[in-house]
């Protein structure tokens, strides 16, 4: 049978069903029914859409908002940037309660001596006071248009020329979401700025991973991975809000962590193969404009990153920048 798991531990749980006679004959069961379900609702919603009329798209994000002008649009490459600094925008609660399955996890079940939340919290915090992690980071901010649905990237050095050009899809029902609404229109003759970044934390992790494997260390080896992830999800939070600082509206000074991984700062960062933006190949363009090789990350044929453990973006200004799904 073909399994879907949200996470590893999920995937742990599916792979011992499949290896309990019992256990596997009740999963295909399962499966089997949610399949004719979901069946079912595709049928449905097809003949809805057969017979509904589409309502028009009609643009629902403020076009009055302030132009933000980042400082500059020169190429910041960081390399061996500090894994001490990046500490505090590691998310805990996502990496030990979510990757590692300790849920419930938090800074409270720590302080209370809980014995499998000192084990990992202290599992993950030698990782991040090894040398094994190496954070590297590239950003720039470009001009910017929209064309319809359409963002039109400019050369830096003469916003005359167009040198790339995304398109987004946009949501067939209200409030009709697109990223291109994020920015300027061509039409309004005014240029609009977007910023493209990449991070990772991921050399020479797969390869340190495997040796624990080896050993039969294998919670070892899923932690230092699952750290290495959180970790450049972090140094992403990190580089996003000098980004931010760039471009003239830095956080609060009571702006704390918990708020920045909420997401409450202005602006918004998305990436490709999300719902926002779903086209994957969308990562060959982003490469070609900010050539992340020069920190060691390449793109598969498959579009993905190498190594793991990185996170690319582009990220806009607007204050109603927001996460939402396309159909």
């Amino acid at each position: 049978p073909v399994l879907y798991a949200k996470d590893a531990m999920q995937g742990l749980d599916l792979a011992n069903r499949l290896q309990n006679k019992e256990d596997k004959e009740t999963l295909l069961v399962e499966l089997s029914v949610q399949q004719e379900k979901r069946k079912i609702a595709e049928a449905n919603r097809s003949a809805k859409q057969a017979v509904a009329v589409l309502e028009k798209p009609v643009k629902t994000v403020s076009e009055d908002v302030q132009v933000y002008i980042p400082k500059d649009v020169r190429k910041h490459v960081l390399k061996d940037y500090s894994v001490a600094h990046l500490h505090p925008y590691v998310n805990m609660r996502t990496l030990i309660g979510h990757h590692l399955g300790l849920k419930g996890y938090s800074e409270k079940l720590l302080a209370e001596n809980d014995g499998r939340a000192t084990e990992l919290h202290e599992l993950v915090t030698g990782f991040l006071k090894s040398d094994i992690l190496k954070p590297q980071g590239i950003y720039q901010f470009f001009p910017a248009q929209a064309d319809g649905n359409d963002v039109i990237i400019y050369d830096p050095t003469d916003a005359k020329i167009e040198i790339e050009r995304f398109t987004f899809p946009r949501q067939s029902v209200e409030p009709f979401l697109c990223l291109a609404d994020y920015i300027r229109s061509v039409d309004s003759g005014e240029m609009d700025y977007v910023a493209l970044m990449l991070v990772t934390a991921g050399h020479g992790v797969r390869a340190e991973a495997a040796i624990l494997k080896e050993q039969g260390k294998f919670l070892e080896s899923h932690a230092l991975q699952a750290t290495a992830l959180e970790v450049a999800e972090g140094f992403a939070e990190r580089i996003h809000q000098e980004i931010r600082d760039q471009w003239g509206f830095p956080d609060a000074t009571d702006f704390t962590m918990r708020d920045r991984f909420a997401a409450k700062y202005q602006g918004q960062r998305f990436s490709f193969g999300y719902p926002a933006c779903p086209n994957l190949d969308d990562q060959a363009k982003l490469f070609g404009l900010i050539k992340p090789e020069v920190i060691g990350v390449e793109l598969t044929e498959e579009f993905m990153m190498e190594p793991e453990a990185s996170v690319s973006a582009i990220v806009f200004a607007h204050p109603d920048a927001r996460y939402f799904v396309v159909d």
